[in-house]
């Protein structure tokens, strides 16, 4: 089975605090994944490396063949994070606009 995402001796170091020590990860295609753990244990910046929001202080992310941040990744991946202070006061007519203006051939849409 090939391999869709792949953290490899992945390090995320804030100044003096080591958010990510060492993280080796893969997942398969057709996985369910959790990640749990204690507050401060690095699992959203694990998401935002993986997500390309982030980038690790070393190591290597690879997400389809290609780099997280890469336009063809960001175009096949959807996610909803915990913060989402960019729909603050949209409609919902708006949120629908922004997410579908993220893909290159978006589902149709009818509004009633």
């Amino acid at each position: 089975m090939r391999k869709r995402l792949q953290l490899e001796q992945v390090n995320k170091r804030f100044s003096s605090k080591l958010a990510v020590n060492n993280l080796s990860l893969k997942i398969n295609r057709g996985s369910i994944v959790a990640i749990l753990g204690p507050n401060g244990a690095g699992k959203t910046t694990t998401m935002k490396m993986m997500l390309g929001l982030s980038s690790p202080s070393s190591g290597k992310v690879n997400v389809l063949g290609m780099s997280p941040d890469h336009k063809q990744v960001r175009e096949r991946i959807g996610v909803m994070l915990q913060d989402v202070s960019v729909m603050d006061g949209l409609t919902v007519r708006e949120v629908i606009r922004m997410v579908r203006s993220y893909y290159p051939a978006p589902a149709r849409t009818t509004y009633t």
